[in-house]
């Protein structure tokens, strides 16, 4: 049984975490899925499945890379699935615009709150050398992918892309695209 998401940010992770968790029925870790990002959910997990109990969660590459060795000593290959997306351009246009605005909204069932006026780009490069970075550190794993854009399942959120045209709201959309052909 899938018991944990291995993925990077923007991915579609909430989305896909909400769906594995109807799936397999098992418990969730914490409010927002995501233990590692938290705090170090380590000794909690291992007390736990001394008492025959099993979670559910999602991990970003970049919150589990220091406990890489514990997570695949902990878990076999058949509980995790890699979460990937299809388009990694869009996925990296919905982080940077993430990451241009400080992370300030991840989630919402309300657009009104997305913030839509267009702006240039400042950190591009940067960001994308990390998305980059996280990209091939999943492709050292060779745990069973999915695909965001395959899972079918009804939930409340939105999604950020039918209300933002990124191409339009970064400013610099050429040099950006001139860099992610060059990196990626």
């Amino acid at each position: 049984m899938k018991k944990v998401l291995l993925c990077t940010p923007r991915s579609g992770s909430t989305y896909a975490i909400k769906w594995l968790l109807n799936e397999n029925k098992l418990a969730r870790v914490c409010k927002n899925d995501e233990p590692f990002w938290e705090n170090n959910p380590i000794d909690f997990l291992e007390s736990e499945r001394k008492l025959n109990r099993e979670y559910c969660y999602k991990v970003h590459i970049c919150h589990i890379t220091k406990h890489i060795n514990w997570f695949q000593s902990f878990y076999k290959p058949e509980e995790i699935y890699i979460l990937r997306r299809k388009n990694l351009w869009n996925q990296f246009l919905s982080h940077l615009y993430q990451h241009e605005n400080n992370w300030y909204l991840t989630w919402t069932e309300d657009a009104v709150n997305l913030k839509t006026e267009p702006k240039v780009a400042k950190n591009y490069k940067k960001t994308l050398d990390l998305f980059i970075q996280w990209q091939n550190q999943l492709n050292e794993f060779n745990y069973e992918t999915i695909y965001y854009e395959d899972i079918k399942y009804d939930y409340k959120s939105i999604k950020y892309s039918n209300y933002i045209d990124y191409e339009k709201y970064f400013i610099n959309i050429e040099d950006i695209k001139l860099y992610f052909k060059q990196i990626s």
